[in-house]
């Protein structure tokens, strides 16, 4: 059986929110579930994150049976962002539930 897993932040990509669905991924083949993540290209990070920091070692750690398909996406952040919207980018997703139409034309599902 193959399960889907859309995660826009997942390794190399190292915040906070890679974690869940990295363990997760790597959970599922030992009950016979192929997962097939779909994420951000690292070639991207810099599109849709401030300061992204990486960690390519994290990617060794995933299990191979594990289908990883890196997206890239549009630009999502304005570069000249203000001190107030800056901060308040620390605490708060502005973007959520609206990135997958960055991602969608260079999305190809065959």
């Amino acid at each position: 059986m193959k399960v889907i897993i859309i995660a826009y932040e997942f390794p190399p990509l190292n915040v906070g929110g890679t974690a869940r669905a990295f363990r997760f991924a790597n959970f599922l083949p030992n009950y016979d579930i192929k997962p097939v993540v779909f994420t951000l290209h690292p070639a991207s990070y810099l599109e849709v994150f401030e300061n992204p920091k990486t960690d390519a070692a994290k990617l060794n750690q995933l299990d191979p049976r594990v289908e990883l398909i890196q997206v890239k996406s549009e630009n999502i952040i304005s570069k000249k962002v203000n001190k107030i919207r800056n901060f308040l980018q620390t605490y708060f997703n502005f973007h959520k539930g609206v990135e997958a139409k960055y991602w969608k034309k260079n999305l190809n599902i065959e």
